[in-house]
Parts: C-alpha cells; structure tokens; sequence
C-alpha cells in the first residue's frame, strides 16, 4: 500500500505501507520506484501483511458492522 495523505491512519503503523507525501508529485513517483528496487522477499512481506491488515480492518462485514454502531 502506497499511502499518500495529510490524514494520519492506523496504517502506518501496521507494516503494510510506504508512506510519500500527499502534495508532491515526484515524492508518489520516487515511492513507487523504491518499491521496485525492494527485494522480493521484502515486497512480498508487505504484501502480505497488507492483505492481514485489510482481511482484518477493512473486509465488508466489519465495515457494515461499524455502520450499523455509528447508525445507533
């Protein structure tokens, strides 16, 4: 996950992020480069903690379910 915002997020600290700056272009770009010169193994890590973070955050019954509580 490239994560390009001013909003802090419980995502960069999970280990499944690159973090770039949100208003600069080249620093998106320079992200995604050095993804690509990151070792396979290393990439795969990430991507694997990713898909944890998102099964376990962000999956559609967990994000209904915190509809429903904020609907009260």
């Amino acid at each position: 996950i490239i994560y390009a915002s001013p909003v802090r997020h419980e995502v960069l600290n999970s280990g499944c992020c690159v973090e770039a700056s949100n208003d600069d272009p080249k620093s998106i770009a320079d992200t995604v480069i050095s993804i690509s010169h990151m070792s396979e193994r290393k990439r795969e890590e990430i991507m694997s903690t990713a898909k944890i973070f998102l099964n376990k955050n962000h999956n559609i019954e967990i994000l209904a379910q915190r509809l429903i509580e904020h609907l009260g």
